[in-house]
């Protein structure tokens, strides 16, 4: 998601931020507006990534005795910082995304 960012410092204190009509990411300071549509695009993403993360896989198919059966079991992802920034990558879909190149094993977009 594109929007004016500023580079800033992790220990700025919030609240005074905000009085000036700022938010926090880290050390990256963005406009409050911009920082709303940030929470409004990556939250269903963390919903979805602990749906993911806690959810169950219903239903088996044994090839050898012919039977669908119920299984219950937990996927119990591990959202590692890499996997974080894969997945991240995946929902921003765009080549020139320098975390998810380097993910690839690319260093510049081409």
């Amino acid at each position: 998601m594109p929007c004016t960012t500023y580079k800033g410092d992790f220990y700025l204190s919030g609240t005074h931020l905000r009085s000036k009509g700022l938010n926090r990411i880290g050390n990256l300071l963005v406009p409050n507006d911009n920082y709303c549509k940030f929470e409004d695009w990556i939250i269903p993403i963390f919903d979805q990534m602990l749906k993911e993360q806690t959810s169950e896989c219903s239903r088996k198919h044994c090839p050898v005795f012919h039977l669908t059966f119920f299984l219950f079991v937990l996927q119990n992802v591990l959202w590692t910082p890499s996997k974080v920034i894969a997945r991240l990558g995946k929902e921003i879909n765009n080549e020139s995304f320098i975390p998810l190149l380097g993910i690839q094993g690319k260093c510049l977009p081409d």
